[in-house]
């Protein structure tokens, strides 16, 4: 260990390149900087990264989940009310940091399907990234599963922007933003709606006889307002989001037709203010943000036997960060970041605490053309008074074959467990002041190429192929009591390796493009009852496939999307399983263009109804089959009308 990082420390600070390379003639700062290229999706990382953008489907009923779906590695976890959290590369929820527009989303105390992807209008999105595996300085979270940033838009002359659409199931959403010249910046400002019933009916083969059912409506309202000041130099940003909704009841418990019953509801209420500045100083360009976020979720369900709880969180973070050359070539970046954060539960007394975090990385050239980068990433983390260091290198190289770019990284991580996960909340989860932080190292190895192609009809081609092997132990997870409550424990050691593939092909009145995943998961737990198994919600494959045809006046496409059996419902902890049967889903959506500013989008997804009939299998009970916890709405309508003046 003392080698490693002694070697470590040695190619940080580039103690041999910088003597080996003294009289290097460089190629200009923008081809072999790799932070400066971020135009290019490639250079955003050593590591692999994934680049979605909305506009790409503009005029669609999606949701981030949705959309992050797409991402080869990324396993989108639905929960109620349009809560959703994303897992890569089999890691949790709770190990994947969330930002937008480089401030971090997530508050220690979320549980742990709260990433808060939902928190941005999504129509004002102007991409997501996905970083898997290698995660860059500039995020200062100890992202032990990657980190998803978004980014907002940020128009540079006067415009306003509206959607208004709808579709199957009382589903609703409006957006409708403006940005205007103020002083010598852009004032933006964007208000997002949506609805959603989401009652449907369906057969219920839960609990015999076999009966027909109606799923009561979520009846979910989600407000958003976002605005923003930026120039330059500086950016000012407030967001305030307010999500309602039902929750409905399990389809094992549901009420037999003609009962009557009082659904529990949820109010989850989010407001956050930023403000940051940049500037350059000589080389060194450096910057600071300091925000504030106030979050309160109220919970009722008295009419069901499951009580009421509140919880309130208000979190200040600042943020130091800077970037500057040293010679010519390395480039050192460094963030230091400073969070105190303050909840409070029903029942609990709540707690007070700190966090801290200190990353370090430098991009070193390491051949004469400035076409071979080392990144070496030292981080430290420290939550509670308790700090762990990690450690990540990758190494960047374009091959002598044109346009051809090699990746490979290796690194350790870790996640200390979060103060509500040690101390409870004070109704349903116990405390567990002995929690051991969760740690692991991961290894992936990626080749990415584009060009065009003259055999596939001069095609654009743009392709990449990474796999990765991930180690992990002290996993934490929930662990079921039989009286209802519950306690977070570290449960077990698991490996994962996959395979990530995505390619796209575009021509000019055709496009093609897929991503698919192959995740392998196996439980390493020294109880001999677990070892071996599938971790929860990792389906083997997952793939998404999508066919475009483009006219004067718009478009066309056809859509596949499938998704692998998967286990869940504390598979892992040994109570019981449950087995998801893999699901095919086609969807399918035509746009009409009227000029440059207005469009009018219909598409149908899920034709052939494939969701509403999903089974669910009983390992535990050979031969059983039955509905799902809560169904799904299967086929569904939509219909989309965009303008831009």
């Amino acid at each position: 260990m003392t080698k490693k990082l002694c070697l470590l420390i040695a190619l940080f600070f580039g103690l041999f390149w910088e003597r080996a390379f003294a009289s290097v003639v460089l190629l200009p700062e923008e081809k072999v900087i790799a932070s400066v290229l971020v135009s290019e999706d490639v250079y955003l990382s050593p590591g692999a990264v994934t680049v979605i953008r909305p506009d790409d489907y503009k005029g669609e009923i999606n949701s981030l989940g949705e959309l992050l779906s797409r991402a080869p590695g990324v396993t989108i976890v639905s929960g109620m009310g349009g809560v959703e959290s994303a897992m890569i590369r089999g890691s949790h929820q709770s190990t994947v940091a969330v930002y937008v527009d480089g401030i971090a989303m997530n508050t220690t105390n979320d549980r742990m399907y709260y990433q808060h992807l939902g928190s941005v209008p999504y129509a004002q999105i102007e991409r997501v990234e996905v970083y898997r595996g290698f995660v860059p300085a500039r995020f200062g979270h100890q992202a032990m599963g990657g980190v998803i940033n978004i980014v907002t838009k940020m128009p540079t002359e006067k415009e306003t922007t509206v959607q208004l659409g709808g579709g199957s199931f009382g589903r609703f959403r409006a957006d409708v933003s403006q940005s205007v010249p103020i002083g010598d910046g852009m004032l933006f400002g964007s208000v997002g709606w949506e609805s959603y019933g989401g009652g449907f009916d369906y057969i219920n083969k839960n609990n015999p006889p076999d009966y027909k059912a109606t799923r009561a409506e979520e009846d979910l309202k989600n407000f958003n307002l976002m605005l923003k000041w930026y120039d330059e130099h500086w950016r000012f940003r407030f967001n305030w989001q307010n999500k309602k909704y039902d929750y409905p009841m399990s389809a094992k418990t549901y009420p037999e037709p003609g009962s009557s019953y009082v659904l529990p509801w949820y109010d989850w209420t989010i407001w956050e203010a930023s403000v940051g500045r940049t500037q350059k100083t000589g080389a060194l360009t450096w910057g600071w943000d300091i925000s504030y976020r106030d979050q309160s979720n109220e919970f009722d369900g008295d009419s069901v036997g499951w009580g009421k709880s509140e919880f309130l969180n208000k979190r200040t973070t600042v943020a130091l960060r800077g970037e500057m050359p040293a010679g010519e070539r390395h480039l050192i970046s460094a963030v230091a970041e400073y969070a105190h954060e303050k909840w409070e539960y029903t029942g609990s007394p709540g707690a007070k605490f700190e966090e801290f975090n200190l990353n370090f990385q430098n991009e070193i050239i390491l051949n004469m053309a400035g076409t071979f980068l080392a990144v070496p990433s030292l981080r430290y983390n420290n939550i509670d008074g308790d700090g762990r260091f990690t450690w990540q290198l990758a190494f960047l190289k374009e091959l002598p074959a044109r346009g051809l770019t090699l990746k490979t990284a290796y690194g350790t991580y870790s996640r200390l467990p979060s103060p509500y996960e040690k101390y409870g909340d004070g109704v349903w989860t116990l405390p567990n002041p002995d929690l051991k932080p969760e740690t692991g190292e991961q290894f992936d190895l990626g080749l990415t190429w584009r060009g065009a192609v003259d055999f596939l009809g001069g095609a654009n081609v743009d392709v990449s192929l990474t796999g990765y092997l991930r180690n992990s132990k002290n996993l934490i997870g929930y662990f079921d009591y039989p009286d209802y409550t519950g306690q977070y424990r570290n449960l077990h050691k698991a490996t994962v390796k996959g395979l990530e593939i995505m390619t796209a092909l575009d021509w000019e009145r055709w496009n093609f493009f897929l991503s698919a995943g192959y995740t392998d998961s196996e439980n390493k737990s020294d109880d001999p009852t677990l070892y071996g198994r599938r971790r929860d919600w990792l389906p083997y494959w997952d793939l998404t496939a999508r066919l475009t045809r483009k006219f004067d006046r718009g478009s066309v496409f056809v859509e596949y999307q499938y998704t692998g059996d998967y286990y869940y419902a504390n598979y892992e902890f040994g109570e019981y399983s449950y087995l998801m049967e893999a699901s095919n889903v086609f969807s399918a959506g035509i746009k009409y263009d009227f000029d440059s500013t207005t469009s009018l989008m219909a598409g149908v997804k899920d034709i052939f109804n494939e969701t509403s009939g999903l089974r669910v299998y009983d390992t535990t009970n050979p031969g059983w089959w039955g509905t799902p916890d809560y169904p799904r709405a299967g086929r569904t309508f939509y219909l989309m009308f965009n303008m831009t003046f």
